[in-house]
This record gives structure tokens, C-alpha cells and sequence, in this order.
């Protein structure tokens, strides 16, 4: 709350009486949450750690997209906040987090620094993906546990076949698993088909 209010005479005499108070996962998570750059710039200056997560794995990265600060967001990526790191709770990583979360402008500066192949097919970053499955093409079937999309090749996108095709080349020709099966036994190319994605498909 201090550092929210922008207290900076405070904060500092806070942790002059108790140094741990910085190593708390909290404050920063929380000023991150509120998009609020001047408080997260702040702790930050002080000695708080963007590696310090909740209780569900989820950093400060992650609440910085969700805020739709860019500020905050290139605070804590400058500080070394890890772009690809998947919170517990949903495998989420921060760039997914900014589109599920309806903050397109985070996803755009997210993109280039990711390496997350199903957020980035989702989205129909092509050219990103080449480049990520170049570099590393087990990367094709980075698993999670979602019983509906356990991998990439599960999670096109909507309403686009032609890109939903484009993509779906991209993941195949680096070794994409077309015959993986999910939680309810269905494979990529049932899911594509169910979607009208007939190139895609096969």
C-alpha cells in the first residue's frame, strides 16, 4: 500500500527496520497487478527480486500483462523478469496471460521475445514460430497439462483457417505430433476438423 501511494520516505524506513520485508513475492506482484510503473520501479531500486513468485507460480511478469502497463511490463523485462515462464495454476505463460486477458498491445511487445509455440500459434505469429521451432524444434510438442490442447498443434487459430493451415505447416514440418491424443482421446486433426479447419486437418 506504501509503495503504491508513492511513499518512497516510507518504504525506505520500513525496510531500514526490517530488511526481509524486500524479499516478500507481494508488493512487487502487487504494484505489477496495478500497472503502476513508479512503485514497481521503485521496489525494484530497492532490492526486490522479479524471480519471487506466488503461491500459484505466477510472477510479477505475469501481472504486469494482465494490467496492460508497458511500463511495468519493460521494468520487470529489462530486470529480467522470464518472458516464457508458466505459472502453475494454468501453464500460462506472460504473453498468453496479455491475450487471454484482452490486452493486445503487451502481446505485441511480448512477441518477439517469446519462445512460447502455443501462445504464439495461437495468435498466428508465423514468422515467430519458424524461428522458435529453427532454434529448437521440441518445441512442436511442448506439452501442458490441458486435457483439450495438450500441445501446440491443438491450439490454432479460431476463425482463421487459412492462418489455422499456415500455422499448422509450420508445427508439422518441425516434427508436430499430428496423432497425440488428449484427455477425451480426440487427436489435432479431430480438433481441426471440428472447427471447419479442413487444410489444417489434412
Amino acid at each position: 500500500a506504501v509503495c503504491l501511494a508513492g511513499d518512497e520516505e516510507r518504504v525506505r524506513s520500513m525496510l531500514a527496520a526490517d530488511p526481509t520485508l524486500i524479499e516478500d513475492s507481494a508488493p512487487l506482484i502487487a504494484t505489477a497487478a496495478f500497472g503502476n510503473a513508479h512503485a514497481v520501479a521503485l521496489l525494484l531500486s530497492l532490492g526486490a527480486s522479479v524471480h519471487n513468485l506466488d503461491e500459484d507460480g505466477i510472477s510479477p511478469l505475469h501481472r504486469a500483462a494482465q494490467s496492460g502497463s508497458i511500463e511495468a511490463v519493460d521494468l520487470l523485462v529489462a530486470a529480467g523478469g522470464d518472458v516464457d515462464l508458466q505459472e502453475r495454476r494454468w501453464s500460462g505463460t506472460p504473453l498468453s496471460w496479455a491475450v487471454m486477458m484482452g490486452q493486445p498491445h503487451i502481446a505485441e511487445r511480448l512477441t518477439p521475445l517469446s519462445r512460447d509455440p502455443r501462445t504464439l500459434g495461437y495468435m498466428g505469429q508465423t514468422a515467430r514460430l519458424e524461428t522458435i521451432l529453427r532454434e529448437d524444434p521440441a518445441r512442436a510438442n511442448l506439452a501442458i497439462p490441458d486435457p483439450e490442447g495438450p500441445t501446440p498443434l491443438f491450439i490454432l487459430p479460431p476463425d482463421d483457417p487459412d492462418r489455422a493451415a499456415s500455422v499448422a505447416r509450420i508445427l508439422l514440418a518441425h516434427g508436430a505430433d499430428a496423432g497425440w491424443r488428449n484427455a477425451n482421446g480426440r487427436t489435432p486433426i479431430d480438433v481441426a476438423r471440428d472447427q471447419d479447419f479442413h487444410e489444417a486437418g489434412g
